[in-house]
């Protein structure tokens, strides 16, 4: 379960890298596109990386953390 779950974190993670330069982001032939007085190119980018952490903590609680990928002590 916890591979499949780090597999899905991946591939959100490259599906949010591609869409962060998308049109939808960065709007062609529009200056100021604004959201509560703010560009919306700043307002998506803040919601990207909010996602972006949170798939970093969703993927650090997915890593198995058994004996076996501990390194060797000696």
């Amino acid at each position: 379960m916890k591979n499949i779950l780090w597999t899905i974190c991946k591939i959100l993670f490259i599906g949010l890298s591609a869409f962060a330069f998308t049109p939808i982001v960065i709007p062609q032939g529009q200056s100021t596109p604004e959201l509560f007085g703010l560009p919306r190119t700043l307002w998506i980018g803040l919601l990207i990386s909010l996602l972006f952490i949170l798939l970093t903590i969703l993927g650090a609680l997915s890593i198995d953390k058994t004996e076996e990928n501990k390194p060797n002590q000696r």
